[in-house]
């Protein structure tokens, strides 16, 4: 289980180490805001933000798979 903090608002999430996180944000959290794209992370589409960090989540994991600590 992964405690993740986002727009000031924690959520516990028990998904797969290597799910990436734009799929949590999505499938998990029901956050649509976050595009799915070209499906590669080249377009930015699904950029977010993590700890003041542009990141495409289409190609990063889960929190629990990178070791940061919670967000």
């Amino acid at each position: 289980m992964v405690t993740l903090r986002i727009n000031g608002k924690s959520h516990q999430i028990d998904v797969p180490s290597d799910m990436p996180v734009l799929w949590v944000l999505r499938d998990v959290l029901g956050m649509t805001g976050t595009k799915f794209g070209c499906g590669m992370a080249l377009c930015g589409a699904c950029t977010v933000q993590l700890d003041g960090q542009a990141i495409r989540p289409r190609i990063e994991r889960a929190p629990c798979q990178t070791r940061r600590p919670p967000i």
